[in-house]
């Protein structure tokens, strides 16, 4: 008798292994998906009253549910079904002290915001990415070439082709694509980003992000990536060199200096740092420092260049206004900030400017980060950033550097849906204890 029921709590308990097997299984593919539908915007907006400026629709002031969103969603809903069946915590301790942190600083900034609704629904954003960092960081069985590099890999061969394809076409492909969040234009629709290439102002490569600067900063991800990947196998070595060249190709089509620049940067370190020239972990600190000072000082050279009046593209002169303007926000609210999401509707509504401005934040995380969630939100900020770069090494290193580095010129790390579910993937794996 006593032999029969070892038998059948030892099946039981096969049965309860295998169940949660399963469920761990379903989350790797949840998330290889999510990895893989990275670059898609397709996405249901929900235009509220608050979503206008000027009277003008404002991208970022409207709630959007996004396809990445319900399959982060569906991942949430498989780890904490995997957790009721295990009977294990949701949360461990210190990191449920950090969620409580992370939500009073959010009640704090929104209360006293510009606006209320574009800074809740924007906290509402946060939460999702923060949740989905944690998940990453505790999840100690994800194995980088499975679970990221391979879906990675996958999705920058798919959507560099699409991107080259535009720009051969020089307008988007439409049909099936729609459904992927590729928007219609072509080289004639205004306010669409052009280049000279060739003596001719042509059409940038787009994909199915919503400009051509954010699909560049998932280009220079995907080659940092594809530098990192070990290919187990010949079909592995084969999907590494094809999504490169033709990431490669791509990336040349955005025409994004910046995104450049910072490539060229990390890869010339990463050089230096493997013929022992410098030692990486040494200066990273200086680095970081650096980065950040710098983009404090240029909100006030960026007030001496706009009154010397040179002669810069218009590009570049509305980056130096909105970073001045940035300086004026966090002059008047230094602490807290004006709320997250509301440095749009901090910018004058006069003002007499030499060109046409665009409604959109200033150019630099730091900047974004210090204007809308003031002194508290940039120190957090910046530590979490040297926290991940000091525990974190190889690519994951190497990604975050680069996020630094060109978010020095750019917002999207903070403000677009596929560069904010990059970043919080790199952070979720820099932020790892294993």
């Amino acid at each position: 008798m006593k032999e029969k029921n070892d038998i059948w709590l030892l099946r039981k308990k096969d049965s309860k292994m295998s169940k949660l097997g399963r469920l761990y299984l379903a989350q790797q593919i949840v998330f290889a998906i999510l990895i893989f539908l990275i670059p898609t915007q397709l996405g249901y907006h929900i235009w509220l009253p608050s979503s206008y400026f000027f009277g003008i629709r404002v991208d970022y002031f409207v709630p959007t549910i996004y396809l990445t969103d319900l399959a982060t969603l569906a991942l949430f809903g498989l780890y904490l079904l995997q957790k009721i069946r295990s009977k294990e915590p949701v949360f461990k301790k210190r990191d449920f002290i950090y969620l409580l942190l992370f939500l009073g600083l959010a009640l704090l900034n929104t209360f006293l915001a510009t606006s209320f609704e574009p800074s809740l629904i924007k906290w509402m954003k946060y939460t999702e990415l923060f949740l989905l960092a944690l998940y990453i960081k505790n999840q100690y069985k994800l194995e980088a070439n499975s679970w990221v590099l391979l879906p990675l890999l996958l999705s920058g061969l798919f959507f560099s082709s699409i991107g080259i394809a535009q720009f051969i076409s020089q307008k988007t492909l439409g049909g099936p694509f729609y459904l992927l969040g590729e928007r219609a234009f072509n080289a004639g629709t205004p306010g669409i980003a052009l280049a000279r290439y060739f003596g001719s102002y042509l059409l940038r490569a787009y994909s199915t992000f919503s400009h051509p600067n954010s699909f560049a900063a998932f280009l220079g991800f995907l080659l940092i990536a594809g530098y990192f990947f070990i290919p187990k196998g010949p079909l592995a070595k084969i999907l590494r060199w094809v999504s490169l060249g033709l990431g490669i190709t791509a990336l040349y089509l955005t025409l994004s200096k910046w995104v450049y620049i910072s490539l060229l940067m990390i890869f010339s370190t990463i050089y230096l740092n493997k013929q022992r020239v410098i030692d990486i972990r040494k200066i990273i600190p200086w680095i970081l420092g650096s980065v950040v000072v710098a983009s404090l000082l240029l909100t006030i050279f960026s007030n001496k260049i706009l009154e010397a009046d040179r002669p810069f593209s218009e590009a570049f002169l509305e980056r130096l206004y909105l970073a001045k303007r940035a300086g004026d926000i966090v002059v008047k609210n230094p602490l807290i900030g004006v709320g997250l999401n509301n440095y749009i509707l901090n910018l004058p509504r006069s003002d007499v400017v030499g060109f046409s401005w665009e409604l959109q934040p200033v150019h630099n995380i730091f900047l974004l980060t210090f204007s809308e969630v003031g002194l508290i939100g940039l120190l957090v900020f910046t530590l979490l950033l040297a926290k991940g770069l000091q525990n974190s090494k190889g690519l994951v290193f190497w990604a975050l550097l680069f996020i630094v580095f060109s978010g020095f010129a750019d917002h999207y790390w903070l403000t677009l849906q596929q560069n904010q579910l990059i970043f919080t993937l790199v952070l979720g794996l820099a932020l790892r204890e294993t």
